[in-house]
């Protein structure tokens, strides 16, 4: 595998396991050999092996072993999640260059380092202690869902069945005595409840209607 290049055998067997044994695709295993060596270049900072003068991308990382990443604590995961959150640059060198990474793509990152550790512990019983374990990741944003409006559901079935010459595309509250309501939508009524008494009272009515 050409992207383990530079990584210690540690984690040269780590991602040949995940190739085999969890059916990950190169693709994956080529972001998640890039993510290990972001954290071992991250870790060889913290514990100041590195000459100061040195470049992030070409600090030495093969030489890493059972007994540098053993000693990797809690401590160490937290902080780089600080790092990637706060100082990683991503696109560097082009006009997109920008300093901290998304929280989608923090968790990511984080999601490889946590299998890595899953792997030494639970699969290979390696180490015995996993440093990943609570720590909390950065939350993603809550956003708003997708979502056709009435106008736009009734022009999308038109454009399949054509023209509504005989009035059969109807909303559920048109066979209530609420004609032309739509059912009351959770998301931004936060009220569950008031959604099931519509969607009953609609299919009620309905099935009332299919029985004359």
């Amino acid at each position: 595998m050409s992207f383990t290049k530079d990584l210690p055998p540690i984690a040269e067997g780590f991602l040949q396991f995940c190739l085999m044994n969890e059916n990950r695709s190169e693709n994956t295993i080529s972001e998640y050999a890039l993510d290990l060596k972001v954290f071992f270049r991250f870790m060889m900072q913290q514990r100041d092996l590195v000459p100061a003068d040195i470049s992030f991308e070409e600090i030495p990382i093969s030489d890493i072993d059972l007994a540098f990443v053993e000693n990797i604590t809690r401590q160490d995961i937290i902080d780089y999640v600080e790092y990637l959150r706060m100082h990683r640059v991503s696109h560097a060198g082009t006009a997109k260059e920008s300093t901290g990474l998304s929280p989608s793509a923090t968790r990511r990152k984080i999601s490889c380092i946590r299998s890595f550790f899953e792997y030494l512990c639970v699969h290979k019983e390696l180490i015995s202690n996993d440093p990943t374990t609570g720590v909390i990741q950065p939350t993603l944003g809550k956003t708003l869902p997708v979502y056709l409006t009435e106008n736009e559901c009734f022009s999308l079935l038109k454009a399949i069945t054509g023209p509504d010459k005989e009035g059969k595309v109807k909303l559920l509250l048109d066979f209530t005595d609420r004609p032309g309501r739509s059912i009351a939508d959770p998301w931004y009524t936060g009220d569950f409840e008031e959604t099931y008494r519509d969607v009953y009272e609609g299919c009620t009515a309905l099935l009332e209607a299919l029985e004359k």
